[in-house]
Formats: C-alpha cells, structure tokens, sequence
C-alpha cells in the first residue's frame, strides 16, 4: 500500500502539477511539459524510502502525452541515478496508474492502481 488516496493534475495554470492526496497531507508536484521542473516536497513515489535518500529530496519531473490516452510523467531524485516512470492510462470513467523504478532492492515494478477519472471545471 503506498497510501495514495487521491490523483489529481491541474493544467490550467502555466506550470502543470501533480497533485498527491495521502492520509498524511498532499503532495504537489509542478511536471514540466518537454523540460523538467525541479521542486522540493514534490511526488518521489516511494523512491525516497527505498533507497535511502535524504529527506525533502529534490525532485525534477517531467511529463507528456503519449499516446491520446496516456499521460506519462517521469520524476528523478535530483543529482542521483534514481527515477521513478508513472504512466496514467485514461479509459471510459477508469484511470489505470502504472509505475516502474529504474532500480529497486526488489521488484521495479509496483502493482497497479486502478482509480475512478472524474474532470472538474
């Protein structure tokens, strides 16, 4: 369980963000659209934990459809060979999020999460 409660992106504003919801409080990470953004507090999908970062790790992201259906973000630990790929995959009213680690002290892949796709105004 990696405590994700709620995804979320807001692409209204220059800087598109993902947005994080857990038990613990919301993450918001600006994603750079053909360039990377770097910001602190931001998304490390539990690269953090496993690989023995140090805390508040400064994190680039970078994102882009690809494919009409598929918007992929990637995000790096900054100045470390860590990243994490996260792919969300839009079908009907269905969001499938699909993550992949580029190194692991086990599998690199994470289970799937299946959410609900709602759009707000």
């Amino acid at each position: 369980d990696r405590g994700i409660k709620a995804v979320s992106f807001d692409f209204g504003s220059s800087s598109p963000t993902l947005i994080i919801k857990t038990a613990t409080g919301e993450s918001r990470t600006p994603i750079g659209i053909n360039t990377w953004s770097k910001s602190h507090g931001s998304f490390t999908n539990g690269l953090d934990r496993a690989l023995s970062v140090p805390e508040n790790p400064m994190v680039a992201a970078s994102g882009a459809w690809t494919d009409e259906n598929t918007f992929t973000v990637k995000t790096v630990l900054f100045q470390t060979p860590y990243y994490s790929t996260v792919t969300f995959k839009f079908e009907g009213d269905r969001v499938l999020i699909d993550s992949e680690h580029n190194v692991s002290f086990g599998p690199t892949k994470l289970g799937q999460l299946v959410g609900q796709a709602r759009t707000t105004e």
